[in-house]
């Protein structure tokens, strides 16, 4: 048995909206944009790594246009990952 994340009432394992207050209950399942959630993710850790290695590396990338990348990265990654909690709490 599961329990409602709103309400707290019992509830089936099968059931997707909650019969107490009608609330909409997460899968687990990941749909495309949780996939690229996770892409993002990756690709902001990477780029951080960078970030600092081109501080050490005199001809490596441009700290400056890794701290662009890195910055906008983190802008994207924090944009999906406030979508996905606010779809999760409908």
């Amino acid at each position: 048995m599961n329990r409602c994340i709103d309400c707290n009432s019992l509830m089936t394992k099968d059931e997707v909206i909650c019969n107490e207050c009608g609330s909409h209950i997460p899968t687990t399942k990941r749909d495309a944009a949780g996939m690229f959630a996770s892409l993002v993710t990756l690709a902001f850790w990477i780029s951080l790594a960078f970030m600092i290695a081109a501080a050490f590396m005199p001809n490596g990338p441009k700290l400056s246009v890794c701290f662009l990348i890195t910055g906008a990265l983190s802008f994207l990654m924090r944009t999906m990952n406030d979508r996905d909690q606010s779809v999760r709490k409908r």
